[in-house]
C-alpha cells in the first residue's frame, strides 16, 4: 500500500519536497537580488532627465519664436490698420510706422527697453497698379535680423535667423483725392 511517513521526515520537507535550508538560501538570494535593484529608479532617471530636458526647452524656445512672430504680424496689422485711415499719404506712412512701433514697444520688441530681438519697423505707400485697378496701398513691415532666444537652448541652424511681418492694406482715402 500506501508509504509511511514519519514525522521527523515532515519537519525536514517541505510540499515540493525541498529541505528547508535550500529555502533558506533561495529567499537570500532574491533579497539579494531585489537589494540590487533599489538604485535602477534613480539611473533610470539620470539616464531620461537629459532627453526631458532637451524636449522641454524645445518647446519653451519653439514657443517663444512663434510668441515673437505672432507679436510682429499683430503689430504690422494695428500699423497698417491706422495708417490707411489718414487723409495724407505722408500722414500714413508715419502714423502706421509709429502704431507698429508703440505695439511691438509695449512687449518689449523695439524702443528703449529692448535688449534681445529688437525689431525695426518701416512703412511704404504703394502706387496704385492699373494693370489690377487698384489704389494706393500702404504697406508696414517689422523686421528682426538676428533672432535670438533668452535661453540660447537651440543650436543656431535649428532656430530662424530672421523673423519678419508685413501687412499690405489698400488706403481708404486714395480714390477721393485725400478728402474724406
Amino acid at each position: 500500500g500506501k508509504p509511511v511517513t514519519r514525522m521527523s521526515d515532515k519537519k525536514n520537507t517541505t510540499r515540493m519536497g525541498q529541505s528547508p535550508q535550500t529555502l533558506t538560501t533561495i529567499r537570500r538570494s532574491c533579497r539579494r537580488m531585489h537589494s540590487s535593484t533599489k538604485g535602477i529608479a534613480a539611473l533610470e532617471f539620470a539616464i531620461l532627465l537629459p532627453v526631458l530636458m532637451l524636449i522641454l526647452f524645445g518647446i519653451i524656445e519653439w514657443g517663444y519664436t512663434l510668441y515673437v512672430d505672432m507679436v510682429m504680424t499683430n503689430a504690422v496689422r494695428e500699423g497698417a490698420r491706422i495708417g490707411v485711415t489718414r487723409v495724407d499719404p505722408g500722414v500714413a506712412e508715419t502714423d502706421g510706422a509709429q502704431a507698429a512701433q508703440n505695439y511691438l514697444q509695449k512687449l518689449g520688441l523695439s524702443g528703449g527697453s529692448c535688449s534681445l530681438n529688437c525689431a525695426t519697423v518701416a512703412a511704404t505707400m504703394l502706387p496704385p497698379d492699373p494693370a489690377l485697378n487698384n489704389d494706393q496701398s500702404l504697406q508696414i513691415t517689422a523686421s528682426i535680423n538676428s533672432f535670438e532666444t533668452p535661453v540660447g537652448f537651440l543650436p543656431q541652424a535649428a532656430r530662424p535667423q530672421s523673423i519678419s511681418a508685413t501687412a499690405i492694406m489698400r488706403w481708404e482715402l486714395s480714390g477721393t483725392g485725400g478728402t474724406p
